[in-house]
């Protein structure tokens, strides 16, 4: 992860990665393209891996928040991770994942690698 980050240092950006470059109310446009072309080569990487579970951000995130939960993060540190405005839609998140899906598409990974 370091050197993915590494490969876009710009201390003076309000973001981590260059996902949202222009600050012009269509910032939500942006995410939504960047989010298509993320999902577009995920879809790619899970057939190059021959993984049968449908790989989207939506699964990452998912998984992130239900790995934390299960490493006792607290819900805040979590909510404010997954920029939900309330630990409620964050308790609905964590609780709505098929943890027992995730962890089939995680051991056909790890037995790929």
């Amino acid at each position: 992860m370091q050197d993915l980050v590494n490969l876009y240092p710009n201390p003076s950006a309000p973001y981590l990665l260059p996902i949202i470059t222009k600050q012009n109310g269509k910032e939500r446009n942006q995410y939504r393209h960047s989010q298509t072309c993320i999902n577009r080569n995920l879809k790619a990487i899970a057939e190059m891996a021959g993984i049968k579970t449908r790989l989207t951000m939506y699964c990452s995130r998912h998984s992130w928040a239900t790995i934390a939960r299960e490493l006792q993060v607290p819900l805040n540190v979590i909510s404010k991770a997954m920029g939900h405005s309330n630990e409620k839609t964050t308790e609905i998140y964590i609780r709505s994942v098929d943890t027992e899906a995730v962890d089939k598409a995680n051991e056909k990974v790890i037995k790929l690698l």
